[in-house]
């Protein structure tokens, strides 16, 4: 059903947004629900995303060493640190800004237009969020948000409230993630030997695009079918 193919491309998203939060802040608090990873699993197939399979293996073992061994937490959170937060100049900086921006600042254009999609869609950020709107985990985490919106307006019957979402995700996806994420995805790869952050680099360069063509699927089967694909 559309509904449950809404909620898996959440999953994904999510697994992303918490990904490239703090390992300590973020991944080990996700595997506190112990059916988290394998919901992930399951939206992968349900997807049919098999290429990016190899990659979740990846990261899913790497999620099971951050939460078994405190040293490796510890070391890993050394590696976010200098990957993506400084100080200084840091190896593979997370902001859409740092890639789109002219002169390749942050808060940019980007962040600021971020923000203001966030605010229309009604989700403010929590008083105790530090990154910039153009984190790459605050993205990730909106485009989460959408699919979920999306998913419970298939299951109340609101088709046009879920074209809707459809549309704003893929307005998204085009204007916040695919114009910059297969650039931090090789300079993440490049930049890193991390077992954790390397199939994170996999997902975040592949998965939008792969979305995207997920999403243009759907669009075009509700155009010339004129209902909602999958559901009663």
């Amino acid at each position: 059903m559309a509904s449950e193919r809404a909620r898996a491309r959440a999953e994904i998203y999510r697994l992303l947004a918490l990904g490239f939060g703090s390992p300590n802040e973020g991944l080990r608090q996700g595997s506190r629900d112990p059916c988290w990873l394998d919901r992930v699993r399951r939206s992968l197939y349900l997807l049919g995303l098999l290429s990016l399979s190899d990659a979740f293996a990846q990261l899913e073992k790497a999620i099971q060493q951050l939460c078994t061994d405190p040293q490796v937490a510890d070391v890993w959170d050394l590696e976010h640190t200098r990957l993506f937060v400084g100080p200084g100049p840091v190896a593979a900086p997370p902001y859409e800004s740092v890639y789109t921006d002219p002169d390749g600042r942050v808060m940019g254009e980007a962040a600021i237009h971020a923000l203001e999609r966030y605010r229309d869609a009604g989700v403010c950020l929590a008083p105790e969020v530090r990154d910039l709107p153009d984190h790459v985990a605050l993205l990730t985490e909106f485009m989460a948000h959408l699919c979920e919106e999306e998913a419970a307006a298939w299951t109340r019957g609101d088709v046009p409230e879920a074209e809707g979402l459809l549309s704003s995700q893929a307005s998204f996806l085009a204007d916040h993630l695919l114009s910059w994420t297969p650039r931090f995805s090789a300079r993440l790869a490049s930049a890193t030997s991390c077992e954790l952050y390397l199939p994170l680099a996999r997902l975040i360069g592949d998965f939008p695009r792969l979305d995207r063509d997920q999403i243009a699927v759907l669009m075009g089967s509700l155009a010339s079918t004129g209902k909602e694909i999958g559901e009663p």
